[in-house]
């Protein structure tokens, strides 16, 4: 019950501010990095996907999803942190490495977590959001989509060449301000719809459609498996993600950063799903 119980003392201790001056993050910059690796396609295709495939009630089974991983993304963080090491050079080798390398005395599979980490970061991670930006930009704008995947190009360079506190920095505003605030500013322009929508997710959740007067177990089946799949889509627990950013985190406390990770978990699926 670690993401019952520990929830309110993590968004506590995030919004401490850092006083360390060095090449870390700060623990809300690391909270918003990795929230914003989590946001994006998953929570607007996974979302609309869940809903197409599984009907409303599928909503209701992604939040069963974060419930979930939030625990796992506890694990998770908490792990990278308790078996990350400082090589011969200085350098901190953390995240979902260390603890295949170090905990599981498996260097093989460390490499191969590498080796798939950049092909998740180059599909899953950025061609699928540049493609959406730029599928966009085309129609909103008639902007040729090679100058939108140049200008994407040039502006995350700018970011990343300046290091990982420019990063935390540049991040730690976009995510909050620009994109939490505007998914808040068109739920609220929706606000009459909210609570006929709430009651058709819990209503179809459990596959409440009668047909031929008794209950369809198929719906019920379909919303499980397609809600838990895509809630797993959007929030990325489990799949290491969070671990690699809270790795470079400004705490060394395993279990804090484990606390952090469980807050994105609840932003992304509990909060910009929803």
């Amino acid at each position: 019950g670690v993401q019952l119980r520990y929830l309110l003392e993590s968004i506590r201790v995030i919004l401490e501010p850092s006083d360390k001056e060095d090449e870390s993050i700060s623990a809300f910059q690391a909270l918003m990095v990795s929230t914003a690796s989590r946001v994006g396609t998953g929570n607007i295709a996974g979302v609309t996907g869940a809903i197409a495939l599984g009907g409303p009630g599928a909503v209701f089974w992604m939040w069963v999803s974060a419930l979930l991983g939030m625990a796992l993304t506890y694990s998770e963080n908490v792990l990278a942190l308790r078996y990350a090491r400082t090589l011969p050079d200085g350098t901190k080798a953390g995240g979902p490495m260390a603890y295949l390398r170090f905990g599981l005395h498996s260097p093989v599979l460390a490499v191969f977590y590498s080796l798939c980490c950049i092909g998740a970061s180059l599909g899953m991670g950025n061609m699928t959001q540049s493609s959406a930006i730029s599928t966009l930009a085309a129609e909103a704008f008639s902007l040729p989509p090679l100058w939108t995947g140049i200008g994407v190009t040039l502006l995350l360079g700018i970011i990343l060449l300046r290091g990982t506190r420019s990063t935390g920095k540049v991040i730690q505003w976009l995510m909050p301000v620009l994109y939490l605030l505007a998914a808040l500013g068109v739920i609220f322009r929706n606000a009459a719809a909210l609570p006929a929508a709430f009651g058709q997710i819990f209503r179809e959740a459990f596959g409440l459609h009668a047909v031929g007067g008794g209950i369809s177990g198929a719906v019920l089946q379909r919303a499980v498996q397609t809600g838990l799949r895509h809630g797993v889509f959007s929030n990325e627990a489990g799949l290491g993600s969070s671990a690699l950013v809270h790795a470079g985190g400004s705490s060394e406390d395993a279990q804090l950063q484990g606390m952090w990770s469980m807050v994105e978990v609840a932003l992304d699926t509990l909060g910009c799903c929803t």
